[in-house]
This record gives structure tokens, C-alpha cells and sequence, in this order.
């Protein structure tokens, strides 16, 4: 079967934005792994860094891969042309991507400028002095809303969209080799800051192409998958580092439990809730990651740093800037409706 004729139905679209909701919980928790800059050195003890470890790069590392995967599978499901797909695109992820480095490029320009929350911004991640600072801050491969980058590949894999399809339905072998390739880094692509962004959204075209029937995901033991998912962590962290055939099997083996995971939720007393909140996954996307930044540095400069309230503010912070994100994007989207749909790409 040619890719652009794959059936997406009800429960199988729902479930994708259970998943997209789910992975932005998961990046969240990425973005929460790194330790602002302090005036002091933080002793971080190990049970804490193994735990935060395995969170990260072990359940939640999976996430972006997925939403790559899942950008691949919702583009190469329907038949779409090179410019229609790329006006959409302008608007979905172009508009969105000026738009918030806007954002913080006027807030960071604004907190330096008053001695009261300057101090608080003195890493020179923030610093927008110059005008190459703003003009670095849209083009650099890591933009300064850094999470950002995602979008970037996203637009220039969608530049290409065409040409992917093309190739994927004509010469398979050849790209799954060209994957395979990637994967292990004997080559790597110019352009996009990561080999697997090309990967994951290409393998969400091999679904489409041979029509992967994915209610069969269902028959599988979600204990199975599991325990399988959980074997893979500990290979990837512990006993396989540096295998790529591991890692790119974790990814595979991660996409699909996070898709049983969101049958079970959409089963559950919890779906409607779930769902609701998943229409707002690019707003917490899109204005996360400097609340995060500047939570964790106000919480770590006035509460005393023991293991056990570092392992707290991990696992509660994130949770909270999620709720909060949401909580600003139902206002926004109720209050200033066009300003949300400008800031979210319409979505």
C-alpha cells in the first residue's frame, strides 16, 4: 500500500493526543534534569542521581523520538501536496516558532532590565544585548527558547515531506539502510540538529506504507511490553551503553507502550479528563521550559538542598509547571482566543 491512504479512526486519534500529552509530561521532566547555576556547590547524592537518571533517560527519553513519530505518521496518513503542506506547516509551526522567541526575547530583555531581577537572569543564556543576540536567537540550530529545536527539524523534515515520500514508497531498502546508517553514525545529516528526527519521523511512514494495523498492539500483554520497555532502560543505561541497536530498539519498544498506556487511560474514569488537558500540549510546550529554569533556581536558592527535597522539587516541580501551563492556556484560549490560536499555530 502507498503512503497517504491510512486510516486514522475515532479511537486511534485519541489516543495519539493521550500520547502527545503524555510525552509533554515526559519532556517536562527532561527539561528538569539540569541544575540552574547557583552560588554554591550542590551536592547531589547518588541515589537521587540514579533515580533522576532513570526517569529521564530511561521512561521519559523516549518522548521526543515519539512526537517526531508521530509528526511522520499524521503527515504520511493523508495525501497532501508540497506547497499546501507547507503553508499549513508556515502557520503550525513557523508562526508559533517566531512568536514565543518574541516572547522571551522581550521578557529577558525586560527582568535585565531591573536590578531587582537581574540577578536572576545573569547566565548569558538569557543576555539579549546585541541585535546578533536576537538575530541568534531565531537562526541558531538551538534557538533561544532551546526547546525549540524540535520544531526547527520538524519544519525542515516537512520541507522535505515530499521527497521523503517519494523515496520511502519507492525505494524502502534503501532508506531503511539510510536509517540504519543514521542510527549507528556512520553518516549524519546536515541541517537537523538530530539524526533521530529524520528516524522517527520517516519510520512513522514505513507505518503507513505497510499499513500497520496497530489495534494488534492490543493482543500484545501490556505486562509483556512492559516488562519488555523496562529491560530495554536498564540495557541502555547500565549493561549496553553505547549499543545503538539497544537504544534504537528502546525507542520502538517505548513508542508502543506509551500507545498501550493511552488505550488503558482511554478506558479509564480518567479519559475525558486526560483529553481536555491534551489540547493544551503546545502551550506547555511552547512556554515551559524558562518557568522550569526559573522555579528550580528561586526554589534551590532559599530551601536547604537535602537529598530527599532535591528528589522532591524533581518529581513535584514539573508537575506543577505542567498544571500551570495548562491552567494559562485555558484562560488565554477563553479570554484572548486569537492570540491563543496564533500562539499555539492554530491548533
Amino acid at each position: 500500500m502507498g503512503l497517504g491512504h491510512y486510516e486514522i479512526n475515532e479511537d486511534m486519534s485519541q489516543r495519539l493526543n493521550i500520547m502527545k500529552f503524555v510525552f509533554m509530561v515526559c519532556v517536562v521532566f527532561i527539561h528538569s534534569y539540569a541544575l540552574p547555576g547557583l552560588p554554591y556547590a550542590l551536592d547531589v547524592p547518588r541515589y537521587v542521581a540514579e533515580c533522576k537518571e532513570i526517569v529521564v533517560n530511561g521512561i521519559c527519553r523516549v518522548a521526543v523520538d515519539g512526537f517526531f513519530f508521530i509528526s511522520g505518521l499524521l503527515l504520511f496518513a493523508k495525501e497532501f501536496t508540497w506547497l499546501g503542506n507547507l503553508r499549513k506547516k508556515a502557520k503550525s509551526i513557523l508562526v508559533p516558532y517566531l512568536l514565543i522567541n518574541s516572547f522571551w526575547i522581550i521578557f529577558f530583555r525586560a527582568v535585565n532590565s531591573f536590578e531587582m531581577t537581574a540577578h536572576y537572569f545573569a547566565d548569558e543564556a538569557y543576555q539579549i544585548n546585541e541585535w546578533i543576540d536576537v538575530a541568534e536567537a531565531y537562526l541558531n540550530p538551538m534557538p533561544l527558547y532551546y526547546p525549540f529545536w524540535f520544531l526547527r527539524d520538524l519544519m525542515i523534515l516537512n520541507i522535505f515531506a515530499a521527497l521523503i515520500k517519494v523515496m520511502i514508497d519507492r525505494f524502502p531498502i534503501l532508506i531503511l539502510l539510510v536509517m540504519i546508517a543514521l542510527q549507528i553514525k556512520v553518516i549524519s545529516l546536515p541541517l537537523l540538529v538530530s539524526n533521530n528526527s529524520f528516524c522517527m519521523f520517516a519510520l512513522g511512514g514505513y507505518f503507513v506504507k505497510y499499513a500497520v494495523d496497530a489495534g494488534k498492539l492490543d493482543q500484545i500483554s501490556l505486562w509483556y511490553i512492559g516488562t519488555l520497555f523496562a529491560g530495554l532502560i536498564l540495557a541502555k543505561l547500565y549493561l549496553f551503553k553505547d549499543l545503538k541497536l539497544i537504544f534504537s530498539l528502546y525507542i520502538v519498544c517505548g513508542i508502543f507502550f506509551y500507545y498501550r498506556i493511552a488505550g488503558k487511560i482511554l478506558e479509564s474514569k480518567m479519559a475525558r479528563h486526560v483529553l481536555w488537558c491534551s489540547q493544551f500540549t503546545f502551550f506547555v510546550y511552547g512556554f515551559h521550559e524558562f518557568y522550569m529554569a526559573m522555579g528550580k533556581r528561586v526554589l534551590m536558592s532559599v530551601i536547604p538542598q537535602y537529598g530527599i527535597i532535591q528528589l522532591l522539587e524533581f518529581f513535584m516541580l514539573p508537575l506543577v509547571i505542567n498544571a500551570v501551563c495548562i491552567a494559562m492556556g485555558a484562560v488565554m484560549k477563553k479570554k484572548i482566543t486569537w492570540l491563543y490560536r496564533m500562539v499555539c499555530g492554530l491548533r
